[in-house]
Protein backbone atom coordinates (compact mmCIF):
# COMPACT_ATOMS: atom_id res chain seq x y z
CA UNK A 1 0.00 0.00 0.00
CA UNK A 2 2.89 2.52 0.70
CA UNK A 3 4.16 1.74 -3.05
CA UNK A 4 0.76 2.37 -4.07
CA UNK A 5 0.66 5.65 -2.32
CA UNK A 6 4.24 6.90 -3.33
CA UNK A 7 3.56 5.90 -6.63
CA UNK A 8 0.28 7.80 -6.79
CA UNK A 9 1.70 11.07 -5.41
CA UNK A 10 4.90 10.59 -8.10
CA UNK A 11 1.64 11.05 -10.92
CA UNK A 12 -0.13 13.93 -9.17
CA UNK A 13 3.58 15.63 -8.53
CA UNK A 14 3.55 15.06 -12.71
CA UNK A 15 0.56 16.89 -13.24
CA UNK A 16 1.11 19.56 -10.91
CA UNK A 17 4.89 20.66 -12.46
CA UNK A 18 3.02 20.04 -15.78
CA UNK A 19 0.33 22.61 -14.98
CA UNK A 20 2.61 24.83 -13.53
CA UNK A 21 5.41 24.68 -16.36
CA UNK A 22 2.16 26.12 -18.50
CA UNK A 23 1.03 28.86 -16.44
CA UNK A 24 4.86 29.92 -16.37
CA UNK A 25 5.04 29.63 -20.05
CA UNK A 26 2.18 31.73 -20.38
CA UNK A 27 2.44 34.25 -17.94
CA UNK A 28 5.70 35.81 -18.42
CA UNK A 29 7.92 37.24 -20.71
CA UNK A 30 10.95 36.37 -18.93
CA UNK A 31 10.64 33.22 -19.53
CA UNK A 32 11.19 30.28 -16.65
CA UNK A 33 14.04 29.95 -13.97
CA UNK A 34 16.55 28.47 -15.12
CA UNK A 35 17.12 25.06 -14.15
CA UNK A 36 19.34 21.92 -14.85
CA UNK A 37 17.56 22.11 -18.72
CA UNK A 38 19.78 25.31 -19.37
CA UNK A 39 22.92 23.40 -17.98
CA UNK A 40 23.07 20.97 -21.14
CA UNK A 41 25.83 21.79 -22.25
CA UNK A 42 27.50 20.58 -18.62
CA UNK A 43 26.23 17.40 -19.76
CA UNK A 44 28.24 16.42 -22.88
CA UNK A 45 31.49 16.75 -23.89
CA UNK A 46 32.38 17.64 -27.46
CA UNK A 47 35.46 17.21 -28.84
CA UNK A 48 36.65 17.16 -32.79
CA UNK A 49 33.01 16.29 -33.83
CA UNK A 50 32.46 14.12 -31.13
CA UNK A 51 29.49 14.27 -28.96
CA UNK A 52 29.69 12.92 -25.32
CA UNK A 53 26.97 12.87 -22.70
CA UNK A 54 23.40 12.64 -21.25
CA UNK A 55 21.19 12.56 -24.14
CA UNK A 56 17.83 12.67 -22.57
CA UNK A 57 16.15 12.05 -18.89
CA UNK A 58 12.68 10.94 -18.46
CA UNK A 59 9.78 10.04 -15.59
CA UNK A 60 6.95 9.05 -16.23
CA UNK A 61 3.60 6.97 -14.77
CA UNK A 62 2.02 4.57 -16.35
CA UNK A 63 -1.52 2.55 -15.54
CA UNK A 64 -1.95 -0.60 -16.93
CA UNK A 65 -5.09 -2.61 -16.29
CA UNK A 66 -3.45 -6.16 -17.83
CA UNK A 67 0.63 -6.28 -16.28
CA UNK A 68 -0.28 -10.30 -16.70
CA UNK A 69 -1.44 -10.10 -20.60
CA UNK A 70 -3.50 -12.43 -19.30
CA UNK A 71 -7.04 -13.59 -20.74
CA UNK A 72 -9.02 -14.12 -17.60
CA UNK A 73 -6.58 -12.99 -14.33
CA UNK A 74 -6.45 -9.29 -15.35
CA UNK A 75 -4.17 -7.67 -12.89
CA UNK A 76 -4.02 -4.13 -12.30
CA UNK A 77 -1.21 -1.50 -11.21
CA UNK A 78 0.92 1.57 -11.49
CA UNK A 79 4.19 1.36 -12.92
CA UNK A 80 6.96 4.62 -12.02
CA UNK A 81 8.80 4.74 -14.99
CA UNK A 82 12.58 6.53 -14.27
CA UNK A 83 14.96 6.55 -17.58
CA UNK A 84 17.91 7.93 -18.82
CA UNK A 85 19.60 7.80 -22.59
CA UNK A 86 23.94 8.51 -22.73
CA UNK A 87 25.54 8.31 -25.91
CA UNK A 88 28.26 8.84 -27.97
CA UNK A 89 27.23 11.18 -31.47
CA UNK A 90 30.23 11.95 -34.42
CA UNK A 91 29.35 13.43 -37.66
CA UNK A 92 32.23 14.22 -40.14
CA UNK A 93 32.49 15.21 -43.60
CA UNK A 94 31.52 11.74 -45.21
CA UNK A 95 30.92 9.56 -42.05
CA UNK A 96 28.98 9.26 -38.84
CA UNK A 97 28.71 7.37 -35.83
CA UNK A 98 26.06 7.33 -33.28
CA UNK A 99 26.21 4.90 -30.00
CA UNK A 100 23.57 5.28 -27.34
CA UNK A 101 21.80 3.58 -24.85
CA UNK A 102 18.49 3.90 -23.26
CA UNK A 103 18.01 2.38 -19.71
CA UNK A 104 14.31 2.15 -18.30
CA UNK A 105 13.61 1.01 -14.49
CA UNK A 106 9.75 0.11 -13.98
CA UNK A 107 8.69 0.31 -9.99
CA UNK A 108 5.16 -1.68 -9.64
CA UNK A 109 3.28 -0.21 -7.01
CA UNK A 110 1.77 -3.37 -5.56
CA UNK A 111 3.59 -6.40 -7.73
CA UNK A 112 6.95 -6.02 -6.90
CA UNK A 113 7.57 -9.24 -8.72
CA UNK A 114 6.82 -7.75 -12.14
CA UNK A 115 10.02 -4.42 -11.32
CA UNK A 116 12.49 -4.82 -13.97
CA UNK A 117 14.80 -2.93 -16.33
CA UNK A 118 14.42 -2.28 -19.73
CA UNK A 119 17.90 -1.79 -22.19
CA UNK A 120 17.98 -0.55 -25.71
CA UNK A 121 21.51 -0.31 -26.95
CA UNK A 122 21.78 1.35 -30.64
CA UNK A 123 24.94 1.64 -32.67
CA UNK A 124 24.67 3.43 -36.40
CA UNK A 125 27.57 3.80 -38.88
CA UNK A 126 27.59 5.55 -42.20
CA UNK A 127 30.36 6.32 -44.58
CA UNK A 128 30.81 7.67 -47.98
CA UNK A 129 33.61 6.62 -49.85
CA UNK A 130 32.82 8.95 -52.76
CA UNK A 131 30.34 10.61 -54.41
CA UNK A 132 28.94 7.74 -55.71
CA UNK A 133 28.76 4.60 -53.29
CA UNK A 134 27.91 4.81 -49.84
CA UNK A 135 27.49 1.66 -46.75
CA UNK A 136 25.76 1.95 -43.82
CA UNK A 137 25.84 -0.85 -40.86
CA UNK A 138 23.08 -0.76 -37.84
CA UNK A 139 22.63 -2.85 -34.38
CA UNK A 140 19.68 -2.83 -32.01
CA UNK A 141 19.46 -4.58 -29.16
CA UNK A 142 16.58 -4.69 -26.35
CA UNK A 143 16.11 -5.95 -23.36
CA UNK A 144 12.55 -6.05 -21.89
CA UNK A 145 10.23 -7.97 -20.38
CA UNK A 146 7.03 -6.83 -21.93
CA UNK A 147 6.04 -4.61 -25.55
CA UNK A 148 6.57 -1.12 -24.45
CA UNK A 149 4.09 1.51 -26.41
CA UNK A 150 7.23 3.77 -26.92
CA UNK A 151 8.49 1.37 -29.07
CA UNK A 152 7.61 2.31 -33.09
CA UNK A 153 6.98 -2.05 -33.65
CA UNK A 154 4.73 -2.12 -30.29
CA UNK A 155 1.67 -3.42 -32.29
CA UNK A 156 3.63 -5.98 -34.53
CA UNK A 157 5.55 -6.58 -32.05
CA UNK A 158 2.40 -8.65 -30.13
CA UNK A 159 1.29 -10.26 -33.55
CA UNK A 160 1.75 -13.68 -32.97
CA UNK A 161 2.35 -13.25 -29.46
CA UNK A 162 1.20 -15.61 -26.77
CA UNK A 163 -0.20 -14.31 -23.47
CA UNK A 164 2.07 -13.90 -20.71
CA UNK A 165 5.04 -12.05 -20.06
CA UNK A 166 8.83 -12.97 -19.62
CA UNK A 167 12.15 -11.49 -20.24
CA UNK A 168 12.63 -11.24 -23.78
CA UNK A 169 16.07 -10.40 -25.77
CA UNK A 170 16.51 -9.65 -29.22
CA UNK A 171 19.25 -8.26 -31.29
CA UNK A 172 18.85 -6.41 -35.17
CA UNK A 173 21.94 -6.34 -37.25
CA UNK A 174 21.66 -4.24 -40.98
CA UNK A 175 24.13 -3.53 -43.25
CA UNK A 176 23.63 -1.92 -46.69
CA UNK A 177 25.97 -0.83 -49.20
CA UNK A 178 24.74 1.38 -52.56
CA UNK A 179 26.37 2.72 -55.79
CA UNK A 180 25.19 4.88 -58.21
CA UNK A 181 25.92 3.21 -61.72
CA UNK A 182 24.34 6.23 -63.20
CA UNK A 183 22.04 9.39 -62.77
CA UNK A 184 19.12 7.05 -62.59
CA UNK A 185 20.06 3.40 -61.76
CA UNK A 186 21.77 2.20 -58.45
CA UNK A 187 22.54 -0.48 -56.98
CA UNK A 188 22.52 -2.15 -53.35
CA UNK A 189 23.69 -5.35 -51.35
CA UNK A 190 22.19 -5.89 -47.77
CA UNK A 191 22.45 -8.07 -44.99
CA UNK A 192 20.42 -8.52 -42.31
CA UNK A 193 20.45 -10.60 -39.09
CA UNK A 194 18.42 -11.09 -36.03
CA UNK A 195 18.78 -13.15 -32.64
CA UNK A 196 15.77 -13.52 -30.54
CA UNK A 197 15.71 -14.90 -27.04
CA UNK A 198 13.57 -16.00 -24.43
CA UNK A 199 13.91 -16.44 -20.05
CA UNK A 200 11.11 -17.24 -17.95
CA UNK A 201 8.71 -19.02 -20.80
CA UNK A 202 8.78 -22.19 -22.83
CA UNK A 203 9.83 -21.16 -26.06
CA UNK A 204 12.84 -21.48 -27.84
CA UNK A 205 15.01 -18.71 -29.15
CA UNK A 206 15.76 -18.45 -32.53
CA UNK A 207 17.98 -16.45 -35.11
CA UNK A 208 17.69 -15.78 -38.55
CA UNK A 209 19.78 -14.63 -41.45
CA UNK A 210 18.71 -12.66 -44.70
CA UNK A 211 21.39 -11.63 -47.59
CA UNK A 212 19.23 -9.83 -50.88
CA UNK A 213 20.31 -7.62 -53.53
CA UNK A 214 17.98 -4.63 -54.76
CA UNK A 215 18.63 -2.39 -58.22
CA UNK A 216 16.92 1.18 -58.22
CA UNK A 217 15.52 3.09 -61.46
CA UNK A 218 14.13 6.52 -61.09
CA UNK A 219 12.55 7.49 -64.14
CA UNK A 220 11.30 10.87 -63.10
CA UNK A 221 11.85 13.09 -60.33
CA UNK A 222 7.89 11.94 -59.33
CA UNK A 223 8.41 7.86 -59.87
CA UNK A 224 11.29 5.27 -59.06
CA UNK A 225 11.39 1.44 -59.59
CA UNK A 226 12.99 -1.42 -57.82
CA UNK A 227 13.83 -5.06 -58.06
CA UNK A 228 14.62 -7.23 -55.06
CA UNK A 229 15.43 -10.52 -54.36
CA UNK A 230 16.53 -11.92 -50.92
CA UNK A 231 17.29 -15.44 -49.48
CA UNK A 232 16.11 -15.88 -45.92
CA UNK A 233 16.54 -18.59 -43.17
CA UNK A 234 15.39 -19.07 -39.93
CA UNK A 235 16.81 -21.74 -37.07
CA UNK A 236 15.02 -22.41 -33.73
CA UNK A 237 16.86 -23.73 -30.95
CA UNK A 238 14.61 -27.12 -31.11
CA UNK A 239 16.51 -27.83 -34.20
CA UNK A 240 13.64 -26.65 -36.32
CA UNK A 241 14.11 -24.09 -39.40
CA UNK A 242 13.16 -22.78 -42.53
CA UNK A 243 14.26 -20.83 -45.43
CA UNK A 244 12.62 -18.75 -48.41
CA UNK A 245 13.81 -17.01 -51.77
CA UNK A 246 11.86 -13.62 -52.13
CA UNK A 247 11.50 -12.16 -55.50
CA UNK A 248 9.36 -8.84 -55.58
CA UNK A 249 9.24 -5.59 -57.64
CA UNK A 250 8.50 -2.03 -56.07
CA UNK A 251 6.98 1.37 -57.18
CA UNK A 252 7.01 4.59 -55.82
CA UNK A 253 5.04 7.32 -57.24
CA UNK A 254 4.67 10.93 -55.93
CA UNK A 255 1.00 11.56 -57.38
CA UNK A 256 0.83 15.65 -56.09
CA UNK A 257 3.08 17.53 -54.33
CA UNK A 258 1.05 16.15 -51.24
CA UNK A 259 -0.22 12.48 -51.94
CA UNK A 260 2.71 9.15 -52.33
CA UNK A 261 1.91 5.84 -53.11
CA UNK A 262 4.04 2.63 -52.65
CA UNK A 263 3.09 -0.79 -54.28
CA UNK A 264 4.54 -3.92 -53.64
CA UNK A 265 4.11 -7.22 -54.83
CA UNK A 266 6.29 -10.29 -55.32
CA UNK A 267 6.62 -14.08 -54.96
CA UNK A 268 8.13 -16.81 -51.91
CA UNK A 269 9.73 -20.25 -52.42
CA UNK A 270 9.42 -21.44 -49.09
CA UNK A 271 11.13 -24.51 -47.34
CA UNK A 272 8.55 -25.09 -44.55
CA UNK A 273 9.56 -26.59 -40.96
CA UNK A 274 7.88 -29.76 -42.06
CA UNK A 275 10.20 -29.61 -45.09
CA UNK A 276 7.01 -28.45 -47.69
CA UNK A 277 7.58 -26.80 -50.66
CA UNK A 278 5.42 -23.81 -50.95
CA UNK A 279 5.14 -20.94 -53.64
CA UNK A 280 3.20 -17.93 -52.15
CA UNK A 281 2.83 -14.32 -53.30
CA UNK A 282 3.23 -11.19 -51.01
CA UNK A 283 1.73 -7.87 -51.54
CA UNK A 284 2.52 -4.42 -49.68
CA UNK A 285 1.07 -0.91 -50.29
CA UNK A 286 1.21 2.51 -48.73
CA UNK A 287 -0.28 5.67 -49.17
CA UNK A 288 0.94 8.65 -47.66
CA UNK A 289 -1.10 12.35 -47.53
CA UNK A 290 0.59 15.48 -46.49
CA UNK A 291 -2.06 18.29 -46.17
CA UNK A 292 -0.23 20.59 -44.65
CA UNK A 293 3.49 21.00 -42.92
CA UNK A 294 1.21 20.55 -39.60
CA UNK A 295 -0.38 17.20 -40.97
CA UNK A 296 0.30 14.06 -41.71
CA UNK A 297 -1.59 10.78 -42.55
CA UNK A 298 -0.89 7.60 -43.93
CA UNK A 299 -2.82 4.13 -44.78
CA UNK A 300 -0.61 0.77 -45.37
CA UNK A 301 -1.18 -2.92 -45.92
CA UNK A 302 0.46 -6.04 -45.72
CA UNK A 303 0.26 -9.87 -47.20
CA UNK A 304 2.59 -11.91 -46.08
CA UNK A 305 3.29 -15.87 -45.40
CA UNK A 306 6.48 -16.05 -43.06
CA UNK A 307 7.80 -16.62 -39.73
CA UNK A 308 7.13 -15.14 -35.92
CA UNK A 309 9.92 -15.08 -33.75
CA UNK A 310 7.71 -16.86 -31.07
CA UNK A 311 6.89 -20.05 -32.92
CA UNK A 312 8.40 -22.49 -35.61
CA UNK A 313 5.63 -22.58 -37.64
CA UNK A 314 4.39 -20.44 -40.84
CA UNK A 315 2.39 -17.18 -40.17
CA UNK A 316 -0.26 -16.65 -43.17
CA UNK A 317 -1.18 -13.00 -42.21
CA UNK A 318 -2.10 -9.67 -43.65
CA UNK A 319 -2.80 -6.39 -41.61
CA UNK A 320 -3.23 -2.63 -42.27
CA UNK A 321 -2.23 0.00 -40.38
CA UNK A 322 -3.09 4.18 -40.19
CA UNK A 323 -1.36 6.81 -38.64
CA UNK A 324 -2.49 10.82 -38.15
CA UNK A 325 0.66 13.31 -36.90
CA UNK A 326 -1.31 17.26 -36.04
CA UNK A 327 1.16 20.02 -35.08
CA UNK A 328 -2.45 21.34 -33.00
CA UNK A 329 -0.30 24.82 -32.11
CA UNK A 330 3.26 25.65 -31.85
CA UNK A 331 3.56 23.87 -28.87
CA UNK A 332 1.31 20.88 -28.89
CA UNK A 333 1.56 17.29 -30.81
CA UNK A 334 -0.99 15.09 -31.53
CA UNK A 335 -0.22 11.43 -32.73
CA UNK A 336 -2.26 8.59 -33.29
CA UNK A 337 -1.44 4.86 -34.54
CA UNK A 338 -4.47 2.40 -35.62
CA UNK A 339 -3.18 -1.36 -36.13
CA UNK A 340 -5.46 -4.54 -37.51
CA UNK A 341 -4.34 -7.29 -38.34
CA UNK A 342 -5.00 -11.43 -38.59
CA UNK A 343 -2.43 -14.42 -38.93
CA UNK A 344 -2.74 -18.06 -38.86
CA UNK A 345 -0.12 -20.51 -37.86
CA UNK A 346 -0.50 -23.20 -40.35
CA UNK A 347 0.53 -26.02 -38.86
CA UNK A 348 -0.83 -25.51 -35.16
CA UNK A 349 -3.89 -23.89 -36.39
CA UNK A 350 -4.49 -21.70 -34.28
CA UNK A 351 -5.42 -18.21 -35.46
CA UNK A 352 -4.87 -14.54 -34.03
CA UNK A 353 -7.11 -11.07 -34.22
CA UNK A 354 -4.88 -8.12 -33.17
CA UNK A 355 -6.17 -4.73 -32.48
CA UNK A 356 -4.33 -1.76 -31.36
CA UNK A 357 -4.47 2.02 -30.77
CA UNK A 358 -2.34 4.13 -29.54
CA UNK A 359 -2.40 8.29 -29.10
CA UNK A 360 -0.47 10.38 -27.72
CA UNK A 361 -0.13 14.14 -26.72
CA UNK A 362 3.01 15.93 -26.10
CA UNK A 363 3.81 19.26 -25.17
CA UNK A 364 6.83 21.86 -25.55
CA UNK A 365 6.50 22.76 -22.12
CA UNK A 366 9.97 24.91 -21.72
CA UNK A 367 12.80 24.27 -24.29
CA UNK A 368 13.85 20.82 -24.09
CA UNK A 369 10.97 19.62 -21.43
CA UNK A 370 8.23 17.75 -22.77
CA UNK A 371 4.84 16.63 -21.21
CA UNK A 372 3.64 13.53 -22.79
CA UNK A 373 -0.01 11.88 -22.12
CA UNK A 374 0.10 8.29 -24.34
CA UNK A 375 -3.22 6.01 -24.56
CA UNK A 376 -2.85 2.45 -25.55
CA UNK A 377 -5.17 -0.05 -26.28
CA UNK A 378 -4.42 -3.67 -27.43
CA UNK A 379 -6.84 -6.59 -27.91
CA UNK A 380 -5.17 -10.16 -28.89
CA UNK A 381 -8.51 -12.58 -29.98
CA UNK A 382 -6.95 -16.21 -30.51
CA UNK A 383 -9.68 -19.19 -31.81
CA UNK A 384 -9.13 -21.04 -28.42
CA UNK A 385 -10.13 -20.84 -25.25
CA UNK A 386 -6.23 -19.88 -23.44
CA UNK A 387 -5.02 -17.78 -25.53
CA UNK A 388 -5.81 -13.85 -26.00
CA UNK A 389 -5.79 -11.02 -23.82
CA UNK A 390 -7.35 -7.17 -23.73
CA UNK A 391 -4.72 -4.36 -22.05
CA UNK A 392 -5.47 -0.72 -21.37
CA UNK A 393 -2.75 1.47 -20.57
CA UNK A 394 -2.41 5.57 -19.55
CA UNK A 395 1.04 6.87 -19.57
CA UNK A 396 2.00 10.70 -18.15
CA UNK A 397 5.38 11.53 -17.96
CA UNK A 398 7.97 14.22 -18.72
CA UNK A 399 11.48 13.91 -20.86
CA UNK A 400 13.88 16.57 -21.31
CA UNK A 401 16.39 15.78 -24.27
CA UNK A 402 19.79 17.65 -24.65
Amino acid sequence: MNKLIKNIAIFVFLGIVFSADISKIYSSDAGVVPTILDLSDYLSYKYKGFDIGIKSLRVGETFDDNVAFSKENKINDFITDVGFTVGVNYTGKRRSLSLTSLIINHTYAENSVYDNVSEDLNFGFTNEFSEYDRVSLSNIFSHTEAPLFSDTNFNSDQFGRPNGRWEYFKNRLNFNYSRDINKQLSASIRYANTLDYYSGINIPGSSSNKPGIVMNYIFTPFTSFSLSYDYFDVQFDNNRDAAQHEIAANVIKNITKKISVSMSGGVDFIRSFNDEELTKPLFSASIGYEKDANTRMGVSFYKHYGVTPYIADLFDQWNTSASLSRQISERLNYNLSIFYGVGKYVTAGTEQTLKGVTSTFTYDIYKNLFGNFTYSYTDSDYNNSFNGYTRNTFYLGLSAAF
